[in-house]
């Protein structure tokens, strides 16, 4: 069977490719979403247009209190400790050899026309999607089967930050990964196989994306050779009417001091996690 790879331009995505190789997956192309860059010229205008739109913000920041900077800094602190190790954790694992040699395709729309004529020539028999933006119906129709990872169990905290928004609303039972077929909705699609995570100290989305992502390294090769044979099981997602759809445009500042303040009073030190 032939599969493609849709995902980003991150590290973990290339190990991921390199995992899926490794596993005798016949993997016959990569897509790589890569954001646009912009021109100096646009820059400096969008820099300029934003500064003027957000003077009241730039305002209280500057008279921002000590409990917000320190929060924001320990989430910093967070986010840079938790980078680390996944980098680590992969140049351990790989041995610093990531090449694959597949053929790799960079796209800035992962929807674009030029995303669909490329599934369409290739013909593939899966689509393994990971960390893109959502994959809309004129590339949905190319191929029968896409699979996807998402980093919450599913039906609860669709969309994406699923680990902010489960820390934010105290929910450590819907931390972990859903495998599941996709469909034409937002993380709605039939599951294949859900990991529930087991280390949840400390309850720091940081911390929880790190283990997310080892799970999805060591699991996804599995899910997908379990397509291929034939033996998935796929079951459809039971129905959540309180179930909502996260964006990260909506996290707040003071959403984000809340969270890290209440961690730092815990004295739970990331350090040693």
């Amino acid at each position: 069977m032939k599969v493609v790879l849709i995902t980003n331009n991150s590290l973990k995505s290339k190990y991921l490719e390199k995992l899926i190789v490794e596993n005798d997956i016949n993997l016959v192309k990569v897509i790589r979403f890569v954001r646009k860059k912009k021109s100096d010229k646009n820059l400096i205008l969008q820099i300029y247009t934003k500064l003027r739109s957000n003077l009241g913000k730039l305002k209280r920041r500057i008279l921002q209190t000590s409990i917000t900077n320190k929060a924001l800094n320990y989430e910093a602190k967070c986010k840079d400790f938790y980078e680390k190790k996944i980098f680590n954790y992969i140049n351990e694992k790989s041995k610093g050899n990531i090449e694959t040699f597949v053929e790799t395709m960079l796209v800035q729309n992962i929807n674009s026309d030029r995303v669909v004529l490329e599934l369409k020539k290739i013909s593939p028999d899966i689509c393994v999607v990971w960390g893109t933006p959502i994959i809309r119906k004129n590339v949905l129709a190319t191929c029968k089967m896409f699979v996807n990872a998402h980093t919450s169990i599913l039906p609860d905290f669709k969309g994406t930050r699923s680990e902010f928004w489960q820390c934010i609303e105290n929910k450590p039972n819907k931390v972990g990964v859903t495998f599941h077929k996709i469909d034409a909705g937002v993380d709605t699609g039939e599951i294949i196989e859900q990991i529930s995570q087991k280390n949840l100290t400390p309850f720091e989305s940081y911390h929880l994306r790190y283990q997310n992502t080892i799970i999805i390294l060591e699991n996804y090769a599995k899910i997908i050779l379990s397509v291929i044979n034939g033996t998935a099981v796929f079951s459809a997602q039971k129905q959540n009417e309180n179930s909502k759809t996260y964006k990260s445009s909506d996290i707040t500042i003071p959403m984000r001091v809340e969270c890290y303040n209440k961690l730092m009073k815990s004295n739970i030190n990331f350090n040693e996690s």
